[in-house]
């Protein structure tokens, strides 16, 4: 769905007025999204609790944001970030035996804090916004 959703999205989110010249519904493209996202975290929410689904939605975007340059590579970087933050912060909870939901935010933030200040920084090729 998302695949399906792609193109769509990202038109809209550059500019809303020129996807609907070019022939996007924007209206269709929006419920579908939101529906789809409303699932997600419902589903989630059942699963592993609030503050790991808030934290998925926000804070491995917020890491990658600095680091990319189109938005599929930001995709990316995400999906990368938060896959790495699940493996460090179960690694985490395993070795000084805390939670492992709150392990897992935590490396993410850390991640995202590293990320940002490398932007503030001047990293070269990193923007901070």
């Amino acid at each position: 769905v998302v695949a399906w959703l792609w193109q769509p999205l990202l038109r809209l989110a550059v500019h809303e007025e020129l996807a609907a010249a070019e022939g996007v519904d924007r209206e269709t493209v929006r419920t579908v999204f939101i529906v789809l996202l409303a699932v997600t975290i419902a589903v989630a929410m059942k699963i592993v609790g609030i503050l790991l689904v808030m934290a998925f939605l926000v804070v491995p975007a917020v890491a990658a944001r600095p680091l990319a340059r189109t938005p599929e590579r930001m995709v990316l970087l995400t999906a990368l970030i938060a896959a790495a933050s699940v493996v460090a912060g179960l690694w985490l909870s395993a070795t000084v035996d805390s939670p492992g939901g709150p392990s897992v935010v935590i490396v993410m933030s850390v991640l995202a804090g590293i990320s940002l200040t490398w932007a503030a920084l001047g990293r070269p090729g990193a923007r901070l916004r």
